[in-house]
């Protein structure tokens, strides 16, 4: 049953390939001119990229263990009466909107300090169902995770161009790297505690625990969301001039 599954979704994506592919080639030329409001972001100092590197590092191992793990507790609780596939599907319905509601409000608050909020809320998603059994804090537990994990990347991803738009690539291939590691490492941490004590609260107060240092790894970076754009102010003042 699954692999018809697999083979529609392949079909679907597919075709919206083919409609993403004509809207690009539609599009405006970049050179026509346009009344285009010009925003420029405040972003942290250079020297400041390793700790980005080594909360997206702990992120990475950390989230993934709700990642792997969601569908199995729920499962596994004798209390969740409804399908435990829901769980994730929970997941999906959150991740849908993420990206478009982080950067929102990074845009708002800084993007340094709407990514700390959303790895502190995904750190208390983690560890929900460690002190919270039900099938309700697994599905808020859901939520949260899929409110959070694909936002946290678009809004570590853009500040990394912020911080070296020249060399983002670089920069954006060094997160990835970390990630990547933190992927393959924390479910194996998991499962060994998970053997260890026949279950998975230890593993998700750990994996809860990786996230929220994290975090608190990027405060420091809060106080450059707080510089005053100087420049937008010229900017603004100037065209205020001209009329």
């Amino acid at each position: 049953m699954w692999e018809g599954v697999w083979v529609g979704l392949a079909i679907v994506s597919s075709i919206l390939t083919i409609f993403v592919w004509f809207w690009l080639k539609d599009s405006p030329n970049s050179n026509v001119k346009k009344d285009v409001q010009i925003v420029i972001t405040q972003a942290p100092p250079l020297k400041w990229l390793t700790w980005l590197i080594i909360a997206y590092g702990l992120e990475g191992l950390g989230y993934i263990v709700t990642g792997t793990f969601i569908v199995s507790i729920a499962e596994k609780t004798p209390i969740f009466s409804i399908d435990s596939a829901i769980v994730w599907m929970v997941v999906g319905l959150g991740a849908i909107p993420s990206c478009i509601i982080w950067s929102t409000l990074a845009k708002k608050w800084g993007y340094v300090k709407s990514l700390v909020f959303s790895m502190i809320l995904q750190s208390i998603g983690i560890a929900l169902p460690a002190f919270w059994l039900s099938q309700s804090s697994l599905l808020i537990s859901a939520l949260l995770f899929g409110a959070t994990f694909m936002g946290i990347t678009t809004l570590a991803t853009t500040l990394a161009r912020q911080m070296s738009p020249s060399n983002s690539s670089r920069i954006i291939g060094y997160l990835t790297a970390i990630y990547a590691a933190g992927q393959m490492i924390g479910p194996t941490i998991a499962g060994i505690l998970l053997s260890y004590t026949q279950s998975f609260n230890l593993a998700l107060i750990g994996a809860a625990s990786v996230v929220f240092i994290g975090s608190m790894l990027l405060v420091s970076g809060i106080r450059f969301d707080r510089i005053p754009n100087l420049e937008t102010s010229l900017l603004k003042s100037n065209e205020k001039r001209e009329f």
